[in-house]
């Protein structure tokens, strides 16, 4: 038999540390050969030269696809939230409604539209990231909050992609960043030996054609004007390393995973070793043997962190995170089932664009020479060949040339008829612009547009009649993302977010009572609803936040509005509203997007409450007031028509005014519409 290949898998963490180290540098090489065996890549930095307008040797040089490109991406990220979350769990519910508080407060404080139109440009190239990470600014010394940071598609490097083509179900997948070496030191002090930046690197020992192509990419676009020609000696590479390790502890003791003390930290037993529980039935010690799933090293992912200068991992221990995803969800526009990263949006309008720019230069050109054509004279007319040589029409104030006959028969322009700029020519502009529209979906993007703009017009199923296949298909891929996004982040609130932190986004008001449970500092639970809340809980915080956490789901975002089936759905609720239909309140806003309906409902019946308890109050103190002052209360009137009482109106008579009272009444004037 064959003997098993066993390379493919990240060595044990007691493996000499330079030998992890040489498998993490040939995971990034496996990478950076992936990347650039895509087509969509093949002319990456051409594309980037197309769209920036660099390098037109024409005479007159433009740029429409560059506002044209924006356009689109400007449109598809114009987002007034991430996502939104809901629960069916009864007692989850004010969570949920917390949780669509601190998503609207992270989406502010964390520029989240800013840093999504980046991944969307990269995606314009390619293929975009979204790195979702918690972390702490100023060097990791300032404030920690959730970062959102885009990546281009040589930055997230790959390993074992799925056939899905989703990066989610890779075996691994390489964060490559370019890092001041200021803050590497910062954050890597013990390593500050070797950290050492670019430009001192020792390609002969770890340079590699991917880095080549990645440093570059740098030299040309990223640092270009911002740190000149020596960008390379201010930045290292500090490389992420994101495994979905498979190990099973079979040391035959317990290992301890993470620093003691963080949220992150865990023990895992050896396979077959007696664990120790509480049933939470009768609150007995029970005990069983460790199973493999218990026993998983990396139960989320394993992270190993290094730089090409060091010669030993940086980090080499469990992810930080909870959620136990690969932290990056991928923005792709010109997605292909063939193409794992699909295409460059701007390369398929390449050759479009080239030849608007070559006519519209040529049309400046030709304009410009019928101003100044080339000019033949007769020679036999008197004027010289000197004069003739020096006369600029275009600057010819002043000058008197003495000429035989008619000046128009012995001065003429010698441009053929043919060269000359007509309606036909200004049509093919605006056909080739008509054409490169067409092509990024621009015109779907403006009834996209419109839509966002009348979404409370009565006429809006129209706008979704008009939406066209691309805005749609991009609809889809913006969801996907977000949604990923939007599942991090929920495991990120649980994990770093104390009940303070949330109290400073969201207000006193905003946490429930149901938060403040035996663990007041955090959102988690903490217990679990079938255990005995008197003693400590069976479950770690890591476990508990689990439970939590896959019962709030996420449940909309904002590209899911493009969504015909949905919007029809929408609209056939509108219609059973409206006409009174017996169907719950609950069920109709559910369907029509209002999120925790039952509670704001029950935000309204106290606040109706509170006001007419008020006025109770208010009638008494006045009552009060004018008994202490003497003063008699206004008599009680009888059953009269303005208090509910009397002889209703007919309304068989035009409005006419009539006199009231007499007889010991109050003669008075009334509108009445009685005969």
């Amino acid at each position: 038999m064959p003997e098993p290949v066993y390379e493919w898998q990240a060595p044990p963490r007691e493996s000499p540390a330079p030998y992890i180290k040489g498998w993490c540098d040939e995971l990034t090489q496996n990478g950076d050969r992936w990347v650039q065996s895509q087509p969509g890549l093949k002319n990456l930095n051409n594309d980037i030269k197309l769209l920036m307008g660099i390098s037109q040797e024409r005479d007159m040089p433009s740029n429409l696809l560059q506002p044209d490109i924006r356009t689109f991406v400007e449109t598809i990220t114009d987002l007034r939230q991430i996502a939104t979350f809901g629960t069916k769990a009864e007692q989850l519910k004010k969570s949920a409604f917390l949780y669509n508080d601190v998503m609207r407060f992270v989406y502010w404080d964390s520029q989240f539209v800013w840093n999504s139109r980046k991944a969307v440009q990269y995606a314009m190239l390619g293929r975009g990231y979204m790195w979702v990470k918690y972390s702490r600014d100023h060097f990791g010394w300032g404030t920690a909050r959730n970062v959102f940071d885009p990546l281009g598609p040589r930055e997230c490097l790959p390993e074992q992609l799925p056939s899905s083509n989703d990066i989610q179900g890779s075996y691994a997948v390489t964060i490559v960043r370019p890092m001041a070496i200021a803050e590497a030191h910062a954050r890597f002090p013990k390593f500050q030996k070797w950290l050492n930046p670019i430009s001192r690197y020792d390609w002969k020992a770890y340079g590699t054609l991917g880095m080549g192509r990645r440093y570059d990419f740098y030299d040309r676009f990223r640092f270009n004007g911002n740190e000149g020609n020596n960008w390379e000696s201010r930045y290292c590479e500090i490389r992420y390393h994101f495994i979905r390790d498979l190990r099973i502890n079979t040391t035959g003791f317990a290992q301890q995973m993470g620093v003691p003390g963080t949220s992150w930290a865990y023990v895992v037993p050896s396979l077959g070793d007696l664990v120790v529980s509480i049933n939470p039935s009768n609150g007995l010690p029970q005990s069983h043997k460790a199973t493999v799933e218990e026993c998983r090293l990396y139960p989320r992912l394993r992270l190993i962190i290094t730089s090409p200068s060091v010669p030993i991992p940086m980090y080499d221990d469990t992810a930080f995170d909870w959620h136990g995803e690969m932290p990056v969800a991928q923005y792709d526009v010109n997605d292909w089932a063939w193409s794992a990263m699909g295409y460059s949006a701007v390369q398929s309008v390449s050759s479009l664009e080239k030849a608007r720019r070559d006519r519209l230069s040529d049309i400046n050109t030709v304009l410009a020479v019928r101003k100044d054509p080339p000019m033949g004279h007769d020679i036999s007319t008197g004027a010289s060949r000197t004069q003739m040589e020096r006369l600029d029409l275009l600057h010819a104030q002043g000058i008197r040339m003495g000429i035989k006959g008619k000046p128009k028969d012995a001065i003429a322009s010698i441009l053929p008829p043919e060269i000359d700029v007509d309606e036909k020519d200004f049509k093919g502009v605006e056909l080739i612009s008509s054409s490169i529209k067409s092509t990024l979906g621009l015109n779907d993007l403006a009834s996209l547009r419109e839509f966002k703009g009348n979404l409370s017009d009565q006429s809006f199923d129209k706008f979704i009649e008009n939406l066209g296949p691309m805005a749609k298909g991009i609809a889809i891929n913006m969801w996907r993302a977000n949604s990923k996004i939007a599942y991090m982040l929920k495991y990120n609130i649980a994990q770093y977010f104390t009940t303070n932190d949330l109290v400073t986004m969201v207000g006193p008001e905003g946490v429930g009572l149901e938060t403040m449970d035996n663990d007041p500092n955090s959102i988690v639970p903490s217990h679990l609803p079938d255990e005995n809340q008197n003693s400590e809980s069976t479950h770690n915080k890591a476990d508990r936040a689990r439970w939590f956490c896959d019962r709030i789901r996420v449940i909309s975002t904002p590209a899911q509005l493009l969504n015909i089936t949905h919007m029809q759905e929408r609209m056939l609720y509108m219609f059973f509203l409206q006409k009174n239909i017996q169907i719950s309140m609950d069920t109709i806003m559910e369907k029509l997007g209002v999120n925790d309906y039952e509670i704001e409902h029950q935000k309204w019946r106290e606040e109706q409450l509170k006001d007419e308890t008020w006025k109770v109050e208010a009638a008494k103190t006045v009552a009060l007031k004018q008994k202490q002052e003497g003063m008699e209360p206004p008599p009680q009137q009888g059953p009269g028509q303005g208090k509910g009482g009397g002889r209703p109106s007919t309304g068989k008579a035009a409005p006419h005014a009539e006199m009231k009272g007499g007889k010991g009444g109050n003669v008075r004037v009334v509108n009445s519409t009685s005969k």
